[in-house]
């Protein structure tokens, strides 16, 4: 059985996920930048043996599994997922395939890579790239909202309020490129730490597809996270979007996967 963790647990569960960084990302930045105090997040992990052998991160309603150990307590896990009734689960293939055959009525799966970049490959321009502030959060929670692949899984409100957080907290940031006043790209870190920050929330309006826009602003975002000694790291799940990315300069580091709710 799962159980949650308290302030007395945070050492041992960053050192657990100091064993495998590429694989927790959220997990470890989030626990970094929180504790346990934050409401929105909740963590629980399983031990066996005295020993660590998964961690489950709630945030909002997004669910990340860990574990760095050979054998899954996958009935443990599930009956957690039953419990908490995420709208997305995120891991490892392997956990992801394990999960898919149990919850395959309720979720579908998506599979891709994290990658992450040490410098940026070319010089672009990417003068029409602005920050993002406050009043700008509904537009580009209404732009993300409108591709289920990305948003479907938030509603405008609810989504907005999150990138407010993360925003006030500076533990996000939103670069956006506007059109005649329309915000038609964004990108976004949606977690970010001292080291490390995690590009999410990368979008094009579908009327300026084709035109480089999420090059520019993808780009712009990882040169500046650069100069500030942050590691850019992203997920991606489709072949537009590793095309993109491997332009830009991102390599995969491991394979990843989603069960994303259905309605």
């Amino acid at each position: 059985m799962y159980q949650l963790a308290n302030q007395s647990n945070i050492n041992e569960l960053l050192s657990y996920f100091e064993q495998d960084l590429t694989n927790c990302l959220y997990s470890y930045i989030d626990l970094k930048k929180y504790g346990i105090a934050n409401k929105a997040l909740s963590i629980y992990y399983y031990k066996e043996e005295n020993e660590i052998r998964a961690v489950a991160t709630k945030y909002y309603n997004g669910l990340q599994l860990f574990s760095y150990h050979s054998e899954f307590p996958l009935h443990a896990t599930v009956a957690l997922i039953i419990k908490l009734k995420p709208s997305i689960i995120s891991s490892t293939t392997d956990v992801i395939d394990l999960l898919s055959y149990e919850l395959s009525k309720e979720y579908q799966v998506e599979k891709g890579f994290v990658t992450s970049l040490i410098q940026t490959n070319e010089l672009i321009s990417k003068s029409d790239v602005q920050c993002a502030d406050v009043n700008d959060l509904e537009e580009i929670a209404k732009l993300i909202c409108s591709d289920y692949g990305l948003g479907g899984h938030y509603d405008v409100i609810q989504l907005k309020n999150q990138l407010s957080t993360r925003m006030q907290e500076k533990f996000g940031r939103n670069y956006i490129i506007r059109q005649n006043g329309q915000i038609v790209c964004h990108a976004a870190t949606y977690a970010e730490v001292d080291n490390l920050a995690v590009i999410s929330g990368v979008i094009t309006h579908p009327d300026f597809r084709g035109r480089g826009l999420a090059r520019e602003v993808v780009t712009k975002l990882c040169d500046d996270l650069l100069s500030e000694r942050k590691q850019p790291y992203l997920f991606y799940y489709t072949k537009d979007s590793e095309r993109l990315y491997k332009k830009i300069g991102f390599t995969s580091k491991s394979s990843w996967g989603k069960l994303a709710k259905q309605e």
